[in-house]
């Protein structure tokens, strides 16, 4: 009996973990004491940056899907799997926004996205801090 339980439980948290985005869950439910398995953020995350993200889209557009947040300049090395750049680029300061996804064992994982000078989305990508 306990199998079948630890089974259930199991096959819910996997069923749950890729939640379609919904502007509203999103806007709402920013709590950053949730861990990723309960925050509808980190479900929704793949939906996003696949469907909702997209290189060239105005800092209107993601504030509008994302929420505002207020763009600051840092310099941060971008990973070999951001979404656009296959390049590392080093010690570079860039514009950008930064959206809380949520707690992982020991980090936050955090939404990047690199505007350019037009404050059009040059790239984006997942971080942990």
């Amino acid at each position: 009996m306990k199998i079948y339980s630890l089974l259930f439980v199991i096959l819910f948290l996997s069923s749950c973990s890729n939640m379609k985005y919904d502007r509203d869950v999103w806007l709402k439910d920013n709590d950053i004491t949730k861990m990723d398995f309960i925050n509808p953020r980190s479900q929704m995350i793949d939906d996003v940056l696949k469907n909702h993200l997209k290189v060239g889209i105005s800092i209107e557009e993601v504030h509008f899907k994302l929420g505002y947040v207020k763009p600051s300049v840092f310099a941060y090395d971008k990973p070999s799997n951001s979404y656009v750049s296959k390049d590392t680029i080093l010690d570079k300061n860039i514009i950008g926004l930064t959206y809380f996804i949520g707690p992982t064992l020991g980090d936050y994982n955090l939404l990047t996205v690199e505007l350019d000078e037009n404050n059009l989305v040059k790239d984006f990508w997942i971080r942990s801090n």
